[in-house]
């Protein structure tokens, strides 16, 4: 945890806004809403996030 806010303002522009998780049969794709303060079902808590799944074909995926 920190106080220093320059360092939370980085953090909290690095974070991801898209993740995918890749199975061995199924992989998924999600668009993640970052908030610094909960507006709706966490009103008051800070940095929450909602997640919106993604279609197939809306995210490309690279593996090595």
């Amino acid at each position: 945890m920190t106080r220093d806010k320059d360092k939370v303002e980085k953090l909290f522009q690095d974070v991801p806004k898209i993740i995918s998780i890749i199975g061995g049969h199924l992989n998924k794709s999600y668009k993640i809403n970052w908030e610094r303060e909960g507006t709706t079902e966490f009103e008051g808590s800070r940095f929450v996030f909602t997640l919106t799944e993604l279609s197939d074909k809306s995210v490309h995926i690279v593996a090595n």
